[in-house]
């Protein structure tokens, strides 16, 4: 998640660096968190982060998309777009995306998406079946993009990853990545729990401290 993280960061750095990434992997292992750790970090503003689902984005949408992009946020010229699931869009409307970033993408807009699937090469394309094809980005669309696996990692490596990320001890760090087993969004959750349970416990300690 590190390298990933910061390989797409050092790109948006760059004055003529990549802007245009696709995260690929099984569920649950951390593409959305990645991609809007990103996006935030990039932007100017969080508002100037946008979010959309794959099954929401149909011909209409997209041409909404791109209107919404070439308008300059009042909150700094940097923005980026998030498209999760993209293998969900109808496979025209990929290409119609794909157009649109290679040729009226602003220079200030980062674009990050993720897919469950991974992606195909012409090569691969032709050999597919249609019904494979269906649950596959086009190889025109996934062209436009500098592709990242997101691999499994072990509970260790999550852990180091939530001390440095949510600031939160080692010990309690180790116990959400186990409970998660290994997969991001269910570590989350436990770190949310673990969150909220602590919030409760120091409001009932404040409580029987004024009693």
């Amino acid at each position: 998640m590190r390298f990933i993280h910061e390989s797409i960061s050092f790109e948006t750095q760059q004055e003529d660096g990549e802007r245009c990434f696709l995260l690929h992997g099984r569920s649950g292992r951390g593409k959305t968190t990645i991609a809007t750790f990103i996006g935030k970090e990039y932007a100017d503003h969080e508002d100037n982060v946008i979010t959309y689902k794959g099954n929401d984005v149909t011909l209409s949408e997209a041409k909404d998309i791109m209107y919404r992009c070439q308008l300059v946020p009042f909150n700094g010229r940097r923005r980026a777009l998030i498209i999760n699931e993209v293998d969900n869009i109808n496979k025209d409307v990929q290409n119609v995306l794909h157009d649109w970033l290679q040729d009226e993408l602003p220079n200030e807009m980062v674009v990050l998406v993720t897919t469950n699937k991974k992606p195909s090469r012409d090569e691969e394309w032709e050999t597919m079946s249609e019904s494979e094809r269906k649950d596959h980005l086009t190889p025109k669309f996934g062209s436009r993009f500098t592709w990242h696996e997101t691999p499994t990692l072990n509970t260790k490596e999550i852990a180091d990853e939530l001390v440095r990320i949510c600031g939160i001890p080692l010990k309690a760090a180790t116990v959400c990545a186990n409970n998660g087993k290994g997969d991001y969004r269910h570590t989350f959750k436990e770190v949310q729990k673990a969150i909220t349970s602590a919030k409760i416990r120091q409001q009932k300690e404040k409580l029987q401290h004024v009693n």
